[in-house]
């Protein structure tokens, strides 16, 4: 049962339960349910002496169903850790894929990612320290950028020729000495191979319209690498193989081919609208805020039906189906850190679908039954403020 305190107005000024049970909330007395009022409002201040009534819902059983997820291809069950920004890439001594990543609670935790995709948590790692300001840590710290060009950081080598490189954001040392850079141009963003003696050797271009990418890691045994790419509304992570190197024929010099093992992304789910069109519906989602039930009639009230406006809010511990005025009436979800919560009809079903986001990842749920609830009237009362 869920019971508010309104004003002489009719405005709520206090939940007094939400979702309240007998024997702990309510407890049964000779003619009824008994609860007590402390007369302060839901900010813990006193409330002025005069008239307020207390009314509220009895709320049965609602059908509540988790969906699907949207927008974040890390998010595979209700246990995957919700990730909400890879931070980081590297590959383990064993050749195998870590990543870096920040979660919804501000923490961080290091994914071991399979070549297939397949991520779990490993709490035995730490993120990777961040980098100096040289883009090229290598192997501590072995190659530098002076002049435009990549330089051992030990000076013991003579400088290779880097002409192309012109604006590196980010780099990793590859097998046989090579170097993987990430270097920003003019016309868009580049990852380049360098052999060990700074030589090019070859280039990843990036398509147009795809994210940019910002950070490379790459495995000291073969020709296999990560990227991390990003833009304002996506960040990716792509682990590419060396499917065919670049030949050279009779007629020229053919590029070489990679194969993506697997592609994960997060788009950006700050908002609703930045992630309308991305919820797998043919036509729009349309957006309501309230919607109108016939709940069930109480026969205190001769039977009579009552219609309620509902909509969905989140708090601190979720999302919650509550009056149009605010008072809670049951609990969706309990996924903390909500950013918005949004509900609507979709058919001709009574059935409401909501979708909500927490930054990392989007959910659907479906509630049925919401009239399966019960309007109940406690009265008036005179509050001397004492």
């Amino acid at each position: 049962m869920s019971l508010g305190i309104y004003n002489k107005g009719g405005k709520l000024i206090r939940a007094l339960h939400a979702e309240g049970v007998i024997g702990k909330d309510f407890v049964a007395g000779l003619n009824g349910l008994v609860t007590h009022w402390d007369g302060k409002d839901d900010a813990g201040a006193p409330a002025a002496p005069g008239k307020y009534s207390a009314r509220g819902y009895c709320v049965g059983k609602l059908e509540i169903e988790g969906v699907a997820y949207y927008c974040n291809d890390w998010m595979t069950d209700d246990d995957s850790p919700r990730v909400r920004e890879i931070t980081g890439l590297r590959f383990s001594p064993a050749d195998e894929l870590l990543v870096d990543a920040r979660l919804v609670d501000g923490s961080t935790v290091t994914l071991r990612v399979s070549a297939e995709g397949k991520a779990m948590a490993d709490p035995s790692l730490t993120a990777e320290p961040s980098r100096s300001s040289s883009p090229f840590p290598g192997e501590a710290g072995r190659y530098v950028v002076r002049q435009g060009k990549i330089v051992p950081a030990d000076g013991k080598a003579a400088p290779g020729d880097a002409a192309e490189l012109q604006n590196p954001q980010d780099a990793a040392a590859g097998p046989n000495g090579t170097l993987w850079v990430v270097d920003r141009l003019a016309s868009g963003v580049e990852v380049k191979q360098f052999g060990a003696k700074g030589e090019f050797l070859r280039r990843l271009s990036v398509a147009s319209g795809e994210p940019p990418p910002q950070k490379v890691a790459s495995s000291k045994t073969r020709d296999l690498i990560a990227l991390l790419d990003s833009d304002a509304s996506v960040q990716r992570v792509r682990l590419l193989s060396l499917e065919n190197p670049a030949t050279k024929d009779g007629e020229g010099t053919s590029l070489s081919t990679w194969k993506t093992l697997f592609s994960k992304s997060i788009l950006k789910s700050s908002d609703f609208a930045s992630v309308a069109d991305k919820l797998g519906r043919e036509k729009p989602f349309v957006v309501e805020d309230k919607t109108r039930v016939r709940l069930l009639p109480n026969p205190l009230f001769k039977d009579a039906m009552h219609d309620l406006d509902v909509r969905v809010s989140v708090d601190a511990k979720g999302s919650s189906l509550t009056t149009s005025d605010g008072l809670p009436l049951c609990r969706f979800t309990e996924t903390p850190h909500l950013a918005w919560v949004v509900m609507g009809h979709e058919g001709n079903t009574k059935a409401i679908t909501i979708f909500q986001s927490d930054g990392a990842v989007v959910e659907e749920f479906r509630a049925r039954r919401l009239a399966n609830m019960m309007a109940f009237d406690a009265g008036e009362y005179e509050w001397t403020g004492k």
